[in-house]
């Protein structure tokens, strides 16, 4: 809070206590909520905190039906996409392999859950992450 940054948070099966922890600073900090696995109610919730919500290889995985609602769901303006690589496969490729290349296959699968085009996808994560990390360039 002190330098205004944005934190990024990896939450694994503890939404509930993060979400209590996080709310006490609502309105004085904002972040990613990296590698989002929960539900689209707590989607919501983190958003309504000031969080935006990544998405990594796990929402390309045919059996993500959880990440697929998510990624169709979220704001346009409150979505990033990353790989975590090497730690998450995605539906090609497995965890120890994947590279920033595989980005697009992420890019790919998130145009096709909200029926967009693929620049579109690009253009819109490339504007919010250069809106929340403040980069002017």
């Amino acid at each position: 809070m002190e330098y205004q940054l944005p934190v990024i948070i990896h939450c694994r099966k503890a939404f509930e206590p993060l979400y209590q922890i996080l709310s006490r600073y609502q309105g004085r900090i904002q972040g990613v909520m990296h590698s989002f696995s929960g539900s689209r109610e707590l989607m919501e919730r983190f958003i309504d905190l000031g969080f935006y919500i990544s998405f990594s290889g796990s929402v390309t995985r045919k059996s993500a039906r959880k990440y697929h609602k998510n990624a169709a769901a979220v704001p346009s303006n409150l979505y990033l996409i990353e790989t975590d690589a090497p730690s998450i496969a995605t539906e090609t490729t497995v965890a120890s392999e994947v590279e920033p290349r595989h980005l697009l296959e992420i890019v790919n699968k998130i145009a096709e859950l909200r029926n967009v085009k693929v620049e579109d996808i690009g253009r819109e994560s490339t504007e919010n992450a250069k809106r929340l990390f403040q980069i002017t360039v």
